[in-house]
């Protein structure tokens, strides 16, 4: 299955905002397919998905023992080993990781972020095939980025449907109603899917890090030393916003009410 990155979706629907083509309609409703379930489990990262950052569905797929549907999110003493092995077997042959940089870094970031050691191999290697330094400075900025895009993508959606002023294409607002239907149709038993996990996000803990928390410096995609918590507060931002827009979006009642509501309910505690 192909993977869709965030940057590349971000930018996608960012050039069908402004298009007037119906080509860029087709794309983009190609595009939301691949990044429903992306967008289902929101910065959430499970094995057996299809997700932007650190899947095992990557080019450089890891082949490990973890089973179907384990949540590889948190770091663990398998993962750990694989890393200190000094080589990771992926679809594309043996990867071989050197003592200093590869694994001190890929231990680092693992460690600081508290995110599973394969993820954050695969966060150091991403970094650096987009041109970025190894350490894990440039690869927590990388991930930062990512998430943040992410999180935009699915701001953008949900605001073009309710801010719609007839700039944009009459088949790019369709597809994006379309897509928007299709996200929050999807329910469970403890009501809409999609707006359950946006609350979550909400709700979770403070992602401020202390001063002297490892990586409280990062750097940017830019390349440039930043705080980390200033590329955390971009994404709590775009958070905050996410479910008074998902309210009016929904064309079931439930779902609305249970989006506004829970919107409320965050913003009074």
């Amino acid at each position: 299955m192909e993977v869709i990155k965030a940057h590349r979706l971000l930018n996608e629907i960012e050039s069908a905002l402004v298009a007037k083509d119906s080509e860029s309609a087709a794309v983009l409703r190609s595009t939301l397919a691949l990044a429903k379930p992306v967008f289902i489990n929101l910065l959430d990262y499970d094995v057996s998905s299809n997700h932007v950052l650190y899947d095992v569905q990557l080019r450089l797929r890891v082949c490990s023992d973890t089973p179907p549907g384990i949540v590889i999110q948190v770091p663990n003493n398998s993962s750990r080993e694989q890393i200190q092995s000094g080589s990771v077997t992926t679809n594309v042959g043996v990867i071989p990781l050197d003592p200093i940089p590869d694994i001190q870094e890929i231990l680092r970031l693992s460690d600081a972020l508290q995110i599973n050691e394969l993820a954050a191999f695969h966060m150091v290697l991403e970094a650096r095939e987009d041109g970025h330094e190894l350490s894990a400075e440039a690869a927590a900025g990388y991930y930062f980025e990512e998430r943040y895009a992410m999180a935009n993508s699915l701001l953008l959606l949900l605001h073009a449907q309710i801010a719609y002023n007839g700039l944009i294409s009459t088949e790019v607002y369709q597809t994006i109603c379309a897509g928007n239907a299709q996200l929050l149709d999807e329910t469970d038993k403890e009501g809409t899917v999609l707006v359950q996990r946006l609350l979550q996000l909400i709700r979770a803990a403070s992602i401020r890090p202390e001063t002297s928390s490892p990586l409280y410096y990062v750097k940017d995609i830019f390349g440039r030393t930043v705080q980390r918590e200033d590329l955390m507060e971009r994404e709590c931002t775009v958070r905050f916003i996410w479910l008074p827009l998902a309210h009016p979006v929904s064309n079931n009642a439930s779902t609305r009410q249970n989006a506004l509501s829970t919107f409320y309910i965050y913003i009074y505690i």
